[in-house]
């Protein structure tokens, strides 16, 4: 009798163990499950969240081609931008960079830089910034659309602090003015490229 006690207690235990081997495999499981369904769940909240906020940021310019321009002061200064950074893109497509020892491509470069000191402090709301993102679109012919300029213009504001002016319009010669100046028309065609990069 005792051995069939220890064989029916061994039994029990075994039957035991494999059942609380495959409950703890079953919670293990469920675990993870849950795990990857949060993970998912947090990464389409975050991307619902970002188009959300893209959609705001269209209905904040919104239909910019299509509304009246009240600041045409910002319209060409935009519109000018455009047809700066359309060329400069042209360039920069051609050759994997931007050319500071050409004359027009400076003197493009001072367009935008121009224009970011004033379009630096404009909220996206502003009429002053709508307008000037028209002009943009428009000068541009289009190579700046609806759904980029304002990241564009956040890169256009970036150039604000751009010290194009120290150059005098010799930037071939920069090796011979001195440290300062050559290092000043590497910042200038790092910032530039940085911005044409946002067109490839």
């Amino acid at each position: 009798m005792k051995k069939i006690a220890i064989f029916a207690l061994a039994a029990y235990a075994l039957v035991s163990c494999g059942s609380f081997a495959q409950t703890a495999s079953s919670v293990a499981a469920t675990t993870a499950a849950t795990a990857q369904a949060t993970s998912e769940l947090i990464q389409n909240d975050s991307q619902k969240t970002e188009a959300a906020t893209q959609q705001v940021k269209a209905q904040t310019i919104g239909n910019i081609t299509d509304a009246t321009v009240v600041d045409q002061a910002a319209y060409t200064s935009g519109q000018q931008s455009g047809v700066a950074l359309a060329a400069l893109n042209e360039q920069y497509k051609s050759a994997g960079k931007i050319d500071l020892s050409n004359m027009t491509n400076l003197l493009n470069v001072a367009i935008v830089v121009n224009a970011a000191q004033t379009i630096k402090d404009q909220t996206e709301g502003s009429q002053y910034y709508k307008d000037f993102a028209k002009g943009l679109i428009v000068g541009s012919n289009e190579l700046v659309s609806e759904a980029t300029v304002g990241n564009v213009i956040a890169g256009v504001s970036a150039l604000a602090g751009v010290d194009v002016k120290s150059l005098q319009g010799k930037s071939d010669n920069a090796a011979a003015k001195g440290v300062t100046a050559a290092e000043n028309v590497a910042n200038i065609a790092s910032s530039v490229s940085i911005l044409m990069s946002l067109f490839q």
